[in-house]
């Protein structure tokens, strides 16, 4: 006999593969959960707590009511009222020690696709990596970057690439410019030099901003 556990194991497999995600990658959309765990979810061995199915449901773009008795449209659902579109996450962005270039997303790029509720079309996403944003975005997490949004608005996180095609993320302050981490850990504040460039503002980090 199939059990419960087993039918939302197999919905959340079923959806996860749909998304071309692999169970780590699943599991970074749920809050840095282990591959394994996922496995164990997918299984039926275990079920996932109410955040983490609140996350999952999120980042598959479903609800977490149809994940766990399969009520509901499995695809397209959103409960912003904005569509439900296919965002591409092409690389990962250094948010402590500066990365190599990132370049507009082109097709064929993308490691795997992030289901995102939006009215925009200018999206990618990035996973970070390193701890200088750790308060906003922890290591592993994934971000969603505006690359048309390059308007600076004090307060706002941006990723922004160095003179020296260098990408980091970090906290616009206006008066005098600077782009501040926001970390646990010490980092020191950058101030934009000539050379600089906006990539993109960040406009989602597993939570809307």
């Amino acid at each position: 006999m199939i059990t419960h556990n087993e039918d939302m194991g197999a919905r959340i497999k079923a959806e996860r593969l749909k998304r071309s995600l692999s169970q780590e990658q699943l599991g970074l959309l749920a809050d840095s959960v282990s591959r394994a765990a996922v496995g164990q979810w997918e299984s039926g061995k275990t079920t996932p707590s109410g955040p983490h199915l609140l996350n999952i449901a999120r980042g598959l773009g479903v609800t977490p009511e149809f994940l766990a008795f399969g009520v509901g449209k499995p695809d397209n659902v959103t409960v912003s009222g904005l569509p439900l579109i296919k965002v591409p996450l092409i690389s990962w962005v250094e948010a402590g020690v500066l990365a190599t270039t990132i370049d507009i997303y082109e097709p064929g790029d993308a490691e795997a696709f992030i289901d995102v509720s939006s009215n925009r079309t200018s999206l990618i996403a990035l996973r970070v990596s390193g701890n200088s944003m750790n308060l906003e975005a922890k290591d592993g997490s994934v971000i969603i970057v505006d690359y048309d949004d390059k308007t600076l608005v004090s307060g706002k996180l941006y990723v922004i690439k160095t003179a020296d095609g260098d990408v980091t993320f970090k906290r616009y302050r206006s008066d005098p410019d600077r782009f501040e981490p926001c970390s646990s850990e010490p980092y020191n504040t950058r101030v934009p030099s000539e050379g600089w460039s906006v990539v993109g503002r960040v406009i989602k980090v597993e939570r809307d901003l």
